[in-house]
């Protein structure tokens, strides 16, 4: 348990890449495409995904951190599996304070009819007639596959170094147009498939989400284990 605290105050002496840098980001593209809009006003009610800009720099850190922190972590003896569990466990704190914070500006931009002129900003349009709690577990879920898919990647680098990235980004593209081909043809035709998965939707992304954490923990947990420290 030592090692896996020290690993999480790693984490936290990191807070300002982790939290701050993000959220100013996420704070000065709002105020600037806020600033634009009053000038701009639409008599539509418009929506945009300005928040994805923290989704993909939490992304891009945890890549960037896990190769960082891994060698530091090495150089004072922490148990491999103790740095995976540590960092799952700081993805999924991170997770939950940026989903919180994230529903916040979502239950303000509501309250005001999206800041005064009608836009929204912080929502996805597909989940703003979800309840908060829904729009809170879809947050949660995706933040954290994110995540963890930065973990992950950066495992395979440590692992089998720039080769093993191009490998697997051949092999998911294959993996993903034999799945296309696959499930398209079991329909009628292309568009019956892509009704149905506009239908259910939701009961996709419940399934499909939860099993790709599972599937990047475990395969980060095993490239983690075996990795080694280059010079």
């Amino acid at each position: 348990m030592k090692g896996i605290r020290s690993v999480l105050y790693m984490h936290w002496r990191s807070v300002g890449s982790w939290v701050y840098i993000p959220w100013l980001i996420l704070g000065s593209v709002f105020l600037i495409n806020y600033g634009w809009r009053s000038f701009h006003q639409d008599s539509q009610s418009t929506n945009d995904v300005g928040n994805m800009v923290i989704f993909i720099y939490l992304f891009t850190v945890a890549w960037i951190f896990n190769g960082q922190l891994f060698a530091f972590a090495s150089g004072l003896s922490i148990k491999r599996m103790h740095f995976v569990l540590g960092s799952v466990m700081a993805a999924i704190l991170i997770s939950i304070g940026s989903s919180l914070l994230l529903m916040l500006l979502i239950v303000v931009e509501n309250m005001t009819n999206g800041w005064g002129i009608d836009w929204h900003t912080f929502s996805w349009k597909v989940t703003q007639t979800f309840a908060y709690w829904e729009q809170f577990a879809i947050y949660l879920l995706v933040f954290l596959c994110l995540i963890l898919l930065g973990f992950f990647l950066s495992s395979i680098v440590i692992r089998f170094r720039k080769r093993g990235l191009l490998v697997f980004g051949v092999l998911l593209y294959v993996f993903f147009l034999v799945i296309s081909n696959t499930s398209v043809n079991g329909f009628d035709h292309e568009e019956a498939f892509w009704t149905w998965i506009g239908q259910h939707g939701l009961l996709v992304f419940y399934s499909l989400i939860p099993a790709i954490i599972l599937l990047l923990f475990g395969c980060y947990m095993l490239f983690m284990r075996r990795a080694i420290i280059r010079s």
